[in-house]
């Protein structure tokens, strides 16, 4: 469930600008976070990584 979220996060992050996409980027890190705390599967804890990756290194959605 938390990797659908995040992708219709990115969704709208692409097409997103300023506040707006702000707004996105707290929830996909929100989402991470539960995903990584909550997860019974290791694909499920490990899934918001290349988001995360992405956001903070490359910044790529900023």
């Amino acid at each position: 469930m938390g990797t659908v979220r995040q992708e219709e996060a990115l969704h709208r992050v692409k097409h997103l600008t300023g506040a707006a996409a702000a707004g996105d980027l707290a929830l996909l890190r929100e989402v991470g976070q539960a995903m990584r705390d909550a997860s019974i599967c290791g694909p499920g804890q490990t899934a918001w990584n290349a988001v995360e990756s992405a956001i903070d290194r490359l910044g790529a959605f900023t």
